[in-house]
């Protein structure tokens, strides 16, 4: 059977270690597979507030993401944007016994 969606997932972090770096951007589209093509039908993003900002707030996120400290205090805690995130991955079902593909 053909997959009828794909879900597109692209997290920015602090950095690259995934014992002491934190998650502070969540992006994610999902796109319907037609022919050899990808169209997009629902995206998510959002900047994500690490618990302890000051602990994130280095070089690496402002040189490379260019989040400051000050849009981190701002944005919500990844417990607010959790269920909008995972509609969007849940809608990538057709049925309760999909799979889904993560990239």
């Amino acid at each position: 059977r053909a997959l009828p969606f794909i879900f597109l997932l692209d997290l920015e972090t602090t950095g690259l270690s995934s014992k002491t770096c934190k998650i502070i951007e969540i992006s994610c589209i999902r796109c319907r597979i037609e022919e050899s093509y990808l169209i997009p039908e629902a995206e998510y993003t959002t900047i994500v507030q690490p618990r302890d900002v000051a602990l994130v707030t280095g070089t690496v996120t402002g040189s490379v993401h260019k989040i400051t400290s000050g849009m981190l205090r701002a944005a919500p805690l990844f417990e607010a944007v959790a269920p909008r995130f995972l509609r969007v991955i849940l809608s990538c079902r057709t049925d309760d016994n999909d799979k889904i593909l993560l990239c």
